[in-house]
């Protein structure tokens, strides 16, 4: 009589429970299984009473953040403004300059000036973060707003784009329908609104 041996492949759940259950876990980051007491301690009730990524993952991870802190704080205005530029939108000093300087230094919406003291500002899509132009603070807000809230707009206009109609005068009367809360036509939330950009920031 012939036994036949059938292979069994846990699942990663069922791997995790076993590890845990002999006093091992592993490191989500570097996804190898260690002793429980490779892991820092958590306060987070998940029964465990360990973190998810062990002590030497943790504390390369922090080592990478300090240096990186290191650097920033070492930069200069110009070396900060350069890796902000290219962080932000991929563009490098030389192609923010050609733009500025194809546009007349005017913004391409409204096709003024930037004031005294003021810049303007690269609008690109959040979506595809393609870069589309340079506008003015004011534009650049306006685009956003636009985007976002478009439809809304159209909604307003088609309601209260005659005026309110409880306030206008009620037929054979002299006097206005004033609204209650409960009168009034409501247009359907967009989400809260759009906080302003700060400087050098865009929509």
């Amino acid at each position: 009589m012939t036994s036949t041996t059938r292979s069994t492949t846990l699942t990663a759940p069922v791997q995790q429970a076993l590890d845990e259950a002999i006093g091992l876990r592993s490191c989500r980051r570097c996804k190898e299984t260690k002793a429980e007491t490779k892991f820092p301690k958590s306060k987070k009730r998940d029964g465990t009473g360990r973190e998810r990524t062990c002590t030497d993952c943790r504390n390369a991870k922090r080592r990478q953040e300090g240096q990186s802190t290191q650097r920033r704080k070492a930069e200069t205005r110009e070396q900060r403004q350069k890796r902000r530029l290219w962080e932000d939108y991929r563009l490098t000093p030389e192609q923010l300059e050609a733009l500025r300087e194809a546009q007349g230094n005017r913004c391409a919406m409204c096709g003024h000036e930037p004031g005294d003291g003021k810049k303007l500002h690269v609008d690109h899509c959040h979506t595809t973060r393609v870069v589309r132009a340079l506008l003015c603070q004011t534009c650049n807000n306006a685009v956003g707003f636009y985007e976002r809230y478009a439809a809304a707009a159209v909604q307003y206009l088609a309601v209260y784009g005659d005026g309110n109609p409880l306030l206008k005068q009620v037929p054979g009367t002299t006097r206005a329908a004033w609204p209650t809360t409960r009168q009034m036509p409501l247009i359907p939330s967009q989400g809260p609104l759009p906080t302003s950009s700060k400087a050098g920031e865009s929509t």
